[in-house]
């Protein structure tokens, strides 16, 4: 039915499917599966981080020593072949175990989870991300000084560990 109403636009079927994790959230017949759309998303986001453009990346270390004012003001952007995003479901849990070919365990913590995939060497990476992960790259990607993102994100998540992140 997706492929029906969304036929490919273009010859590069690593770029197909966009709006398949918005078509799952309104499809009746996997409504009993509410973790289904938001593991499509991360199966999405690794075909668009394997994808991505070629871009430098800044080593941690060029900031180390930086003047702390000077640190705060700087905007980073993220790399062009990061994604990330926060889920209120274990969408993370599900979908690494099955990307690993993991065992799944008996039981899953239900609770939210975020997660980032991006590009290392060629090769697509993915890791747990807190919320205030998830916010201070949200923050980043609209251009905010890393200073503004990091109060952002110590705000709403107070367990974030800022140095951990950046």
């Amino acid at each position: 039915l997706f492929v029906r109403a969304h036929p490919p636009r273009e010859p590069v079927l690593a770029l197909y499917g966009e709006g398949f994790a918005r078509f799952l959230a309104s499809f009746p017949p996997a409504a009993e599966l509410a973790y289904l759309p938001a593991v499509a998303r991360l199966d999405r986001f690794w075909s668009e981080a394997h994808v991505a453009r070629d871009e430098a990346v800044l080593a941690a270390a060029a900031m180390t020593g930086m003047d702390p004012a000077r640190l705060a003001a700087l905007r980073l952007r993220p790399h062009a072949a990061a994604r990330w995003a926060w889920f209120e479901l274990p969408a993370y849990s599900l979908w690494s175990r099955q990307r690993a070919g993991a065992p799944g365990p008996e039981e899953i913590d239900w609770q939210g989870e975020g997660a980032l995939l991006t590009r290392i060497d060629g090769a697509v990476r993915w890791a747990p991300l807190s919320r205030g992960g998830c916010i201070l790259l949200d923050a980043c990607a609209r251009g905010e000084a890393l200073g503004a993102a990091a109060e952002t994100a110590q705000a709403a998540d107070p367990a974030t560990a800022l140095s951990l992140l950046v």
